[in-house]
């Protein structure tokens, strides 16, 4: 970051993920995370998601089965991310042990694209910024 960043407020990640068809119970966990200049983190906020319940909760829609749209409303938080620093995000699926009781463990596969052909699906992350300026990441140099 350019400048300290305040994140106040819930952040949200917009995605298209991949999941083993017809296993129910499979779960997003997205951390995101402060980095500090000598790599170590710190947790900002969490999210989770059930995905059989990624349209709501009054209705389960049942087994996520290939490529499919979720979003994950993380925990509200109110944290400054320093001058220096990185946000990250991780994003964890195998938790569903501990966070969704009898499921069992190793039945949960999340990608992130490639997806075939042209596509408008992508992923994002919506970060609740206070008061930030217009341009608060530096340059990153061209991978090619």
């Amino acid at each position: 970051l350019t400048t300290d960043v305040r994140i106040a407020g819930r952040a949200v990640l917009e995605g298209t993920f991949n999941f083993l068809p017809d296993v129910t119970g499979q779960s997003l966990t997205p951390i995101l995370v402060d980095i500090d200049p000598e790599g170590t983190y710190k947790t900002i906020q969490r999210g989770f998601l059930n995905v059989d319940y990624r349209d709501g909760r009054q209705q389960a829609a049942g087994p996520a089965n290939g490529w499919v749209n979720a979003n994950v409303t993380f925990l509200p938080e109110d944290y400054i991310v320093h001058e220096g620093h990185r946000i990250g995000l991780l994003l964890q699926s195998s938790n569903a042990v501990w966070a969704v009781p009898g499921n069992p463990a190793g039945f949960v596969s999340v990608g992130l694209g490639p997806r075939e052909g042209p596509t408008e699906h992508g992923t994002r992350l919506h970060l609740p910024l206070v008061d930030a300026p217009e341009r608060i990441f530096e340059d990153y140099p061209d991978p090619s």
